[in-house]
């Protein structure tokens, strides 16, 4: 495991690596490089804090380091086959409501609504939609951050609940809705995050085809196997990995299974024996959001989607000069895995 990483004026990185038997160091000059192969020196560079590694080498004198030729992580097998769905059916994958904010896209969300209702264009998909995958954020919140107050509609996170109930339950009736936390909503910060408890969302546990999971969560439908996470430990990688940017969070998904894990830079993660971050079982899908820009890539066979958003441009994006895709939202065919994305923005028919 890294526990540092240091790279000098000639180009040298030294990586002090740890586990359960000591420390070391793994030294790679930038003349190692050059015998190394390109897509190695890449996966070194793409190197993060606390992400487990294999290295091999040389060991120096007295075996206080390791002069490395080679650097895995631990990564996707070549060979894996997704799972696909024996019936044509479809399922919606969004996030990032934000309801209760003044910057949620009501009118775009009714226009998204209606067209499950079967009262807007590409019918022929939306008669065949029998699952959406809501990947956290539901509402906005209370006290997420500074001043927030300034920025709701709702100030009152039971009423900003009620309000997305209301909503929600325009969806049809034999669609199954799936519902997962993100970091705006009423749940605790670190992850994993339990589901939104019924004390906050009473009237979501009264709806039959709703579905309330944590965050991460592993959700199987028609046999494809999707993994929900809301994506806050994208923030960490798009800051530590050079190349990254929350333009293509797609990019940043895909080192989730270069690293086989949700949150590789250790931050706000909840003490526990087990590891519920740690990607063992290999998903057909991952679906996160977080960011507010849509973004697809197919890594080794599994698709990474993330799914935009409902809430306009904040100030804080603004001040970071990131620019959301919102009312933009994919839906796949689960027997074909093939991908249609519809915009549902203020005009759409």
């Amino acid at each position: 495991m890294i526990s540092d990483k240091f790279e000098n004026k000639e180009g040298t990185i030294t990586l002090t690596v740890d586990d359960l038997t000591g420390d070391t160091k793994i030294i790679m000059s930038k003349g190692m490089f050059s015998r190394m192969s390109p897509d190695v020196e890449k996966v070194v560079k793409g190197l993060v804090y606390d992400e487990v590694i294999g290295a091999k080498g040389k060991v120096a004198k007295g075996g206080k380091a390791i002069f490395a030729s080679d650097i895995v992580e631990p990564d996707m097998p070549h060979d894996f086959v997704s799972n696909k769905a024996k019936e044509d059916v479809y399922a919606v994958f969004t996030s990032d409501f934000h309801i209760g904010s003044i910057l949620f896209l009501q009118k775009e969300f009714e226009n998204f609504l209606d067209w499950l209702n079967l009262k807007n264009n590409r019918i022929d998909i939306a008669e065949k939609v029998k699952y959406i995958l809501v990947a956290g954020d539901i509402v906005d919140g209370v006290g997420v951050y500074p001043h927030q107050d300034k920025e709701l509609a709702l100030s009152d996170i039971y009423k900003q609940y009620d309000f997305a109930a209301e909503l929600i339950s325009r969806i049809p009736e034999d669609i199954e809705v799936i519902l997962s936390p993100g970091n705006h909503d009423a749940v605790r910060i670190s992850e994993p995050q339990l589901k939104i408890s019924k004390k906050f969302a009473p009237k979501f546990y009264d709806m039959k085809n709703v579905h309330l999971v944590g965050n991460p969560a592993y959700v199987t439908m028609e046999g494809v196997n999707v993994l929900m996470y809301h994506g806050e430990a994208l923030d960490n990688l798009i800051r530590a990995i050079p190349g990254l940017s929350y333009s293509a969070p797609e990019k940043a998904m895909k080192e989730f299974l270069k690293k086989r894990h949700l949150s590789p830079i250790y931050a706000d993660i909840f003490p526990s024996e087990k590891d519920y971050l740690s990607i063992e079982n290999i998903p057909d899908v991952i679906l996160s959001g977080h960011v507010h820009a849509i973004g697809y890539d197919n890594y080794r066979n599994v698709h990474l989607i993330n799914s935009g958003c409902f809430q306009g441009r904040t100030k804080f994006q603004e001040e970071m000069g990131h620019v959301p895709t919102p009312a933009k939202v994919p839906v796949m065919n689960l027997k074909t895995h093939d991908i249609t994305w519809l915009d549902f923005g203020e005009n759409s028919q």
